[in-house]
């Protein structure tokens, strides 16, 4: 083989390994989340029967920042969103409401979350909470959340781990308690 053939084949690995290291950072620089649910009974209320408590929990495991902006809520006739956070007021709500248009109140950079690299973010909902996630009203019909998923300012999509197992949880517990 002569130096010329050497040398081709040489290139031809050294971009092969180029190429891969490349796909390989753009893979990791992807926007990456886990979003999982737990049901947590609170024995602080009572050791007989505790009322469930249900968590959503997100991480980001990406390399970059995401903004997530909403919880996805699937039903069986039906889908809706909510934003992830409440908006951080100073003030009661009566008085902001003055001062402030709605549309400012909730716009998507107060009800959004930012999350870092490896940044934890944690919702949690009472029972009586939860009826308000889970229970929503198209054309005048009572539509109940099945699953959620997480929403980023992009559109993009992501599961919640347990929700439909952790919903039933708590749905049945609510049917106990009525």
């Amino acid at each position: 083989m002569d130096a010329a053939t050497s040398l081709s084949i040489a290139a031809v690995f050294i971009s092969a390994i180029s190429a891969g290291i490349t796909l390989f950072g753009y893979i990791r620089d992807k926007s990456k989340i886990i979003a999982w649910s737990e049901v947590v009974y609170d024995k602080s209320k009572s050791l007989d029967n505790p009322p469930p408590c249900f968590y959503l929990k997100i991480v980001n495991i990406g390399r970059r920042p995401i903004v997530l902006t909403d919880i996805e809520k699937i039903g069986k006739n039906g889908r809706w969103r909510n934003p992830l956070a409440e908006p951080e007021l100073d003030k009661p709500i009566d008085t902001v409401l003055k001062e402030k248009k709605i549309k400012d109140i909730f716009s998507t950079k107060n009800t959004s979350k930012v999350l870092q690299e490896a940044e934890f973010f944690e919702a949690s909902y009472d029972l009586e909470d939860f009826r308000f996630e889970v229970f929503s009203f198209d054309d005048d019909k009572l539509v109940e959340a099945t699953n959620f998923f997480i929403m980023d300012i992009l559109g993009k999509k992501y599961p919640v781990r347990n929700a439909k197992k952790n919903i039933s949880v708590m749905l049945a517990h609510n049917a106990n308690e009525q």
